[in-house]
């Protein structure tokens, strides 16, 4: 394949971004193009994740091959827990819940169709919280599902603690409840937000919590008071994990490839930069240096050297100059056999569209040349035969140059 070269600022551009995404985030294969929903957090070598349709796959000790696994059911797992090595819970969509213990995969179902939560701490016992509000403690190995009264019919979509409290769960409309050591009521605290909250996590004896439109909430008292943190994104945040060796380091992610960094226990928060506009619903801290974020179309991206640095929120937006050329974001994402964008083209005119790797190489003109109406035209790039990476597409006209990353899976 004979390669061409960009223009000289466009390049210039690209190889930068290339230098800094290749030393940070890099792409691992699944074998699976399925929603991934969640990864454990955990201090073992090996690592789970779980997704739709029964999704579930373990990690080798680096994390770097990752094993597709039959649980034995197509529901939607949307929670992997392990309290102890071999001893594996993943549930929950429809109440079904499937337990490894010793290499044996058994049926825990929740008597309840609704979507479930899992969390625990405890060998043998877990908290699941419901779609609907409901709220069960699992005892002798998820053998025996006991209710609890939450309260409320609002979807609870987290939770942390011990099955017996303190714990917490989290939910729509800014919905925030505790159980007490030792009680079986969870009572609601006052979150001073009505945004969806989607996950918690604690950090030593301070608590976090992020949610829709970019929220991100801490509580130093237990729970009784929350205050907001600025995260430099309006994006739904969906996860939230702390590093297992410096509690200092906690990372968050979400919509639009968003992945958001702290170093201060929380206290201030900043963008790093995905190279994606894919939807995150999990991270794992693996350590102070090594994260993994995961999301749709069975993306999971890894980074051994802390993710890169903070990111302007600017530099998220597409590579442009200015002209009356605008690029879409990339669909879907991660992409296999093909990906499409849509043109917006404020004029006419003669237009060239270039797919270019992250070493700033042209590697295909997708067209050249081509009389386009100002108005929206729909561009396909067929992505079956690119190795699993990060690519740019990059339309250009006489005074206008739009660009767009997306990723390719396999």
């Amino acid at each position: 394949m004979k390669l061409c070269s960009p223009s000289l600022p466009v390049l210039l551009v690209l190889l930068m971004a290339a230098a800094a995404f290749a030393q940070d985030w890099t792409p691992v294969p699944l074998g699976s193009v399925g929603d991934i929903l969640a990864i454990q957090q955990t201090t073992s070598p090996e690592h789970w994740l779980t997704g739709r349709a029964g999704l579930v796959a373990r990690s080798n000790a680096d994390h770097t091959v990752w094993t597709l696994v039959d649980v034995g059911t197509s529901a939607d797992l949307f929670s992997v827990v392990e309290p102890a090595v071999s001893q594996v819970w993943v549930g929950a969509g429809g109440g079904v819940v499937r337990y490894l213990d010793n290499g044996v995969w058994a049926q825990r179902d929740i008597p309840d169709a609704q979507d479930f939560v899992l969390h625990t701490r405890v060998v043998g016992e877990a908290l699941a919280v419901g779609s609907q509000g409901a709220i069960y403690h699992g005892t002798d190995y998820g053998q025996t599902w006991t209710p609890e009264s939450s309260g409320t019919q609002a979807a609870l979509h987290g939770a942390t603690g011990v099955t017996t409290g303190p714990a917490w769960a989290v939910g729509d409309d800014g919905l925030i409840l505790k159980l007490e050591s030792g009680a079986t009521q969870w009572i609601p605290r006052v979150s001073g937000t009505t945004a969806d909250l989607l996950a918690i996590a604690e950090n030593l004896n301070l608590l976090f919590v992020v949610g829709q439109g970019g929220t991100i909430l801490r509580s130093a008292d237990g729970g009784a008071s929350w205050s907001p943190r600025m995260s430099a994104t309006e994006a739904t945040l969906r996860a939230i994990s702390v590093s297992k060796n410096d509690f200092n380091v906690m990372v968050a992610v979400g919509d639009e490839g968003v992945i958001l960094k702290s170093v201060d226990r929380g206290e201030t928060w900043c963008r790093l930069s995905s190279m994606t506009t894919a939807r995150f619903n999990a991270v794992e801290a693996v350590s102070t240096m090594e994260y993994l974020v995961a999301g749709e179309g069975g993306l999971l991206l890894r980074t051994t050297t802390g993710g890169g640095d903070c990111q302007d929120p600017l530099a998220a937006l597409p590579l442009a100059i200015p002209g009356g050329l605008r690029l879409s974001a990339p669909s879907p994402q991660p992409a296999t056999a093909r990906v499409a964008f849509e043109l917006d083209l404020d004029r006419d005119g003669s237009y060239a569209a270039s797919l270019i790797d992250m070493q700033g190489r042209v590697l295909r003109e997708v067209f050249r040349g081509r009389s386009l109406a100002a108005g929206r035209h729909p561009l396909q790039v067929d992505t079956s035969e690119l190795p699993a990476g990060v690519y740019l597409l990059q339309v250009r006209t006489g005074d206008a140059s739009a660009a767009r990353r997306f990723v390719v899976l396999h």
